[in-house]
């Protein structure tokens, strides 16, 4: 009788145990409405830096390029003018990895209703949508006054390079003959933006012009960012 008592009393603790493990393991995942916010990390004092080649077109002028270091740090909480809690970006610019960081400007992120929404030059973009998933579309210009911008998940949970997980944000995706617009951002998970490109070129489109066909953009701009470094 007691070895029975004893038996019933191992399975009692046994069960107890697989209770409480499942409730730790439950309380340690994150909520699946959440998944996709560890690929841009809020906490202060995480910073991404990054070398950036800027290249300008102009009609009848010399294409002027321009090659830069970038870091992006993210800074203290406040609230805006509407009570919302964001979080400064602080923008650092440098020309060569010898200069000490000069502060160029501040902008401000934060996550709101499942979404990571970046303030630039006082224009809001919605970065991220929650939860990620492959082909995921939503606009990111619903917070600001231009045009329906959708934004598409694409190349979701990819290694690329030395990252092990990352997904890629395409944002436009247009060519024709007479312009061509490209954008899409990557990130890696725990750390953020690792590189984005953004094209905007205008074509001659005149047929009789003598660079048509050859030499033919018109005017435009074209920004490639690469991942060099980060806080983690």
């Amino acid at each position: 009788m007691h070895q029975i008592r004893e038996f019933f009393k191992l399975i009692l603790l046994l069960y107890f145990f697989a209770h409480f493990v499942s409730c730790s393991e439950s309380e340690i995942e994150p909520p699946s409405s959440l998944y996709g916010a560890s690929f841009y990390p809020l906490n202060e004092g995480h910073y991404v830096e990054y070398a950036v080649e800027k290249i300008t077109y102009k009609e009848f002028e010399a294409t002027d390029t321009s090659r830069y270091y970038l870091k992006e740090e993210i800074g203290d909480t406040l609230s805006d003018l509407t009570g919302n809690i964001i979080q400064k970006v602080f923008l650092y610019t440098r020309t060569d990895t010898i200069q000490n960081w000069q502060l160029d400007s501040v902008w401000s992120v934060r996550y709101d209703f499942n979404r990571i929404i970046k303030t630039e030059h006082n224009t809001p973009y919605i970065k991220l949508a929650l939860p990620l998933s492959i082909n995921k579309q939503w606009d990111g210009n619903a917070l600001n006054t231009f045009d329906e911008q959708l934004y598409t998940v694409q190349d979701f949970k990819q290694a690329y390079e030395e990252f092990d997980n990352t997904l890629k944000i395409v944002s436009q995706n247009d060519s024709s003959l007479v312009d061509k617009n490209v954008k899409w951002e990557l990130y890696a998970d725990s750390i953020g933006l690792i590189e984005e490109l953004q094209i905007s070129l205008e074509y001659i489109s005149d047929f009789s012009d003598p660079y048509y066909g050859t030499d033919s953009i018109q005017r435009g701009f074209s920004i490639h960012k690469q991942f060099i470094n980060s806080s983690k």
